[in-house]
Order: structure tokens, then sequence, then C-alpha cells
């Protein structure tokens, strides 16, 4: 059956050509075949409801973490949640003061934002000696071979990962280290 369909998709598609190489295949009927349905694999999509309100989804708006919410927000109710807590206070929504994130000491007026290159958790914060350690210890650990301590120049060995060693090396550490295996 399914040889006959695609030799008659074939001849319907080159019917003009056909006709033209073979003069009795104009004599030949097509009976059109109706359609079959499509198969749903997957089946039918329930449809998703807003966590709040209850109203079925058109365009789904992920809560953030602080609103505590589980499930997807219609857009009223996204509105509404973001002028509801863009509108508090601040002081309401920290109540307890900032902390470094290393040493936990208060911060005050002075609070710094760590370098994206040290990899720290997002919206954390530093105090200025913090900041300061955690500066010297990246460029020492970029600038320097992290198994003799020697200047490291343009060009930098990064160890293997089986190694377990943070940083870069030089090139005479990196050779001796993979001669060992």
């Amino acid at each position: 059956m399914k040889i006959f369909c695609r030799l008659r998709n074939y001849i319907m598609s080159h019917w003009p050509f056909m006709q033209f190489l073979f003069p009795a295949c104009s004599r030949i009927l097509f009976v059109p075949v109706a359609p079959r349905p499509a198969i749903l694999l997957f089946g039918k999509r329930e449809p998703v409801m807003c966590a709040v309100c209850g109203r079925e989804l058109k365009h789904k708006y992920k809560p953030r973490e602080d609103w505590r919410i589980e499930g997807y927000l219609c857009s009223d109710c996204q509105i509404e949640k973001t002028k509801e807590f863009a509108s508090r206070p601040q002081q309401q929504q920290q109540q307890e003061p900032d902390r470094c994130a290393m040493c936990k000491a208060e911060l005050g007026d002075v609070a710094v934002k760590p370098r994206w290159q040290w990899e720290m958790e997002p919206g954390t914060l530093l105090c200025q000696p913090c900041f300061g350690r955690k500066e010297a210890e990246y460029n020492k650990r970029l600038n320097f071979c992290a198994t003799c301590g020697a200047k490291i120049g343009f060009i930098r060995y990064n160890p293997k990962p089986a190694w377990k060693i943070q940083g870069q090396m030089c090139r005479k550490c990196w050779d001796e280290r993979n001669q060992r295996k």
C-alpha cells in the first residue's frame, strides 16, 4: 500500500512530463484518496492556569523567587505583584542589614560588588578589606604559576583536571607534571 501511494504521489507530481513520455499514462484514472487524520504523538496539551486568580494562561509569566508563588502568572497578576513588591519600602523588603559574604561583618555605607570572574553568587556584597584580599588572590592565581610561584609571561598552561590544581602553570612545571603520570 505504501509503495502504491509513493508511486501515485510521484506520478501526480510529474504528471505533465509523464504524459509526454508515456502517452498511455494519460488514460490512467486517479482516484483521490481521503487524507488520514494526523497522529497525535504527545496528546492534547493541558491548559496552564494562573497560580493567583486561576484563569487559563495564553502567555506564562514566571514569578520572582522572593514572591514565594508556585506556578505561573497571568499578565494582570504579574503586573499587580510587580507593583505590590516595587511599592514596598526598602526597609520592609530587607529586614536585616547587609553583611559581607566572606567575613560576615556588617556593611555600612561602603559595600563593593565582587567581580564576575571570581564566580561568587549574584547579589553578594563585600567589605573593602575582603574585596582587596579577593582581588590580590585572583591576580596571584592569574599572573603566577600555581606550583612554583614564578611570574607567568604571555604563554600560559592550564593544568589537566586530573591534577586538581587551581590556577595556571608555567611551561617548566607543566612539563614536569606531565612527565610524572
